[in-house]
């Protein structure tokens, strides 16, 4: 029923100190959205989910809630809170804080999990940059948010498409009486397994949003202006053919007001536009809602994987139409130079952080 076992476990302890337990349920009358409302209420939770290629789900969908340490950066200070509430300030490039805190741990990997059966999930901010450039014109801080925020979880849910299964997982930490902590996990794998199966949790909704709710029609508003932003398109021009850059990246926020549920403006999102990487992490007061069809690096194994997408075409109706639109693709001269510039600014990148990866 419990995987591994104690004896295994013992076992395994010799060489790891973080140690997956865990137990299938079946799920066939269970979705992923079904399945995280049960947990939504938690302060610090996420669900990770993927469509490969637009059109079938991927194997697995993963929530994790209930995190042993929660790191927050902001500028030059990074707080670490423990579960048991204590906390403690450090100072320094949170990139290499969080290293250090991920090098204590070494965990076991179990051949029927899959890759990420517990760990890290957050996010790192674009300003993450000053703590390797000497970048002027600081920008206000407006939105109060860190500069990076991670939660270490130790309790996931895989939901696994294929077998039509919840993989229950909490992970054992090895610094103490293993069987104490065997456990104490096993007990808060049944006490997750009576939440999953709990008839009192809150049924969803039919509808996704509100039809009464007067936000539904909305104003879209951005910080920067029609006319800033063009004059910034030609100073970026001036500077390409100056050569003091070769390629930048204009941005702009766009910000819209509204009341409604943000688990349901992600559902929508889903449904909208499924991505091989959709997400939705609750960070206490804010929620990070994305999805993607873009893998910007994977480290596994101490392979550094990256896959930059350079030039894209809409999906066809046809295999004909498809194929048409891909010769399209692969002719045009201004796709091919921005796919050239991505590979070779990738391998370059690659190349100078090899040694210095997680």
């Amino acid at each position: 029923m419990f995987y591994p076992s104690i004896d295994e476990v013992k076992i395994m302890a010799k060489d790891y100190n973080i140690i997956p337990v865990a137990m299938e349920v079946y799920a066939d009358m269970e979705t992923p959205i079904s399945l995280f409302k049960r947990f939504e209420e938690s302060s610090y939770c996420f669900l990770l989910e993927s469509v490969e290629g637009g059109e079938k789900w991927a194997r697995y969908s993963i929530i994790g809630r209930n995190p042993f340490l929660i790191v927050e950066s902001f500028r030059n200070k990074t707080v670490i809170k423990e579960r048991n509430g204590s906390q403690k300030e450090v100072e320094g490039n949170p990139v290499e804080i969080i290293k250090e805190l991920m090098g204590k741990f070494k965990g076991a990997d179990l051949p029927n999990l899959p890759r990420f059966n517990g760990g890290a999930v957050g996010y790192f901010g674009y300003d993450i940059i000053r703590h390797y450039e000497n970048l002027p014109n600081v920008p206000e801080d407006d939105l109060h948010l860190p500069e990076s925020h991670f939660m270490f979880t130790d309790e996931v849910l895989v939901y696994d498409h294929l077998k039509q299964k919840i993989h229950i997982i909490v992970n054992l930490h090895v610094n103490g009486n293993l069987e104490r902590a065997y456990n104490s996990a096993v007990d808060r794998i049944k006490s997750i397994h009576r939440e999953i199966h709990d008839t009192k949790w809150k049924t969803m909704d039919n509808y996704i949003f509100d039809d009464n709710k007067k936000d539904n029609e909305f104003t879209v508003k951005s910080n920067v202006s029609k006319e800033s932003f063009c004059q910034n398109v030609l100073k970026a021009k001036q500077y390409i053919k100056d050569g003091d850059i070769f390629r930048v990246v204009l941005s702009q926020r766009l910000c819209v007001e509204t009341d409604q549920n943000p688990f349901n403006i992600y559902r929508s999102l889903r449904l909208i536009n499924p991505s091989p990487y959709m997400y939705y992490l609750k960070f206490g007061n804010y929620r990070i809602i994305g999805s993607s069809p873009e893998m910007l690096v994977r480290v596994e194994n101490g392979i550094v994987e990256t896959c930059p997408i350079a030039g894209t075409r809409k999906r066809a109706r046809t295999e004909e139409e498809d194929e048409a639109l891909e010769k399209e693709l692969l002719s045009d001269e201004r796709e091919l130079a921005g796919h050239v510039m991505l590979v070779d600014l990738e391998e370059t990148i690659s190349e100078e952080f090899q040694d210095t990866v997680l």
